[in-house]
């Protein structure tokens, strides 16, 4: 688990300590869902399972998580305007690692992780899940980058030690998405899987004094982790929602006013979305969801 930092960067981390024995709003496999407890006498309603880290839990600064909000709601609205019966099951943990969905971290889940929970979840409703959404890898990564806060570009063994680590990390991220979108295919064969790729919360390091030097160094390893999400979502079946495109990822200077504008980066040093980002992330997936 990423570690919290005690300079002004601490609020960079995905990471959120979790008190509840189950994430707030989270459905275990007998079919309640987020607050509620659903009518399932009904043959007629369909799941929307959403799954993953800091992002999918719909987490903000200034109000923690929402696992019936953040982009995850705005995905919910969406395919409830095509099935109005759909509801929402969130199993999204914040801070988790890929690592972590598979063997278990600091959420707990009866059925020991959150992917055997999606799993049962998805076995038990067989085809009346209509729609999985994922957000994960982010966590693998981000730990190398705050570790190396501050950084001085001038310090070899210091760069060396970042790249070093990113590498280990995207390496293993690698392996786990395989696994994870492999299981969640064989629960499921034919629910819509889409997983969503990332933006680089780092690129505002271009008005953010503190990380100035660092931002730089994080450009191709996030572009790695967003081919790996790519390239195993081919392999698997699945389908990506190009974040990293909404937020103009690719874009010099566009790229940087997006991350202020739509996330907490510029106001709080956070890398999560605000209601404005969230809300595009929840378009990017919407964009695919529709074809």
């Amino acid at each position: 688990m990423i570690r919290r930092l005690t300079t002004a960067v601490a609020a960079l981390a995905l990471t959120v300590p979790l008190a509840a024995a189950l994430p707030a709003g989270a459905a275990p496999p007998d079919g309640k869902g987020p607050g509620e407890r659903p009518d399932t006498s009904s043959r007629s309603v369909q799941w929307y399972l959403a799954l993953g880290d800091s992002l999918a839990a719909g987490y903000q600064p200034t109000t923690g998580d929402d696992l019936d909000g953040g982009y995850v709601g705005h995905v919910l609205e969406g395919v409830q305007e095509d099935y109005a019966k759909t509801r929402l099951v969130n199993l999204a943990c914040s801070g988790e690692t890929s690592a972590e969905m598979i063997d278990g971290g600091d959420c707990s889940y009866d059925q020991g992780s959150q992917l055997a929970a999606a799993e049962q979840f998805l076995r038990a409703h067989k085809d009346k899940v209509s729609t999985v959404t994922i957000h994960i890898g982010a966590n693998d990564v981000a730990g190398c980058v705050y570790d190396a806060v501050p950084f001085d570009p001038q310090d070899v063994p210091a760069a060396i030690e970042l790249d070093t680590c990113l590498r280990r990390g995207l390496a293993a991220f690698d392996q786990n998405l395989d696994t994870i979108l492999t299981r969640l295919r064989a629960a499921s064969p034919s629910t819509d899987i889409v997983i969503g790729n990332y933006y680089n919360p780092f690129l505002a390091g271009a008005v953010l004094p503190p990380l100035r030097d660092l931002a730089p160094r994080t450009i191709p390893y996030a572009a790695a982790l967003n081919n790996g999400i790519t390239v195993n979502a081919e392999e698997s079946g699945a389908e990506v929602a190009d974040v990293a495109a909404a937020f103009d990822n690719d874009t010099p200077g566009l790229n940087v006013s997006a991350i202020c504008t739509n996330t907490w980066m510029c106001q709080r040093l956070d890398i999560h979305a605000n209601n404005l980002g969230y809300a595009l992330i929840g378009d990017a997936f919407m964009a695919v969801l529709a074809e």
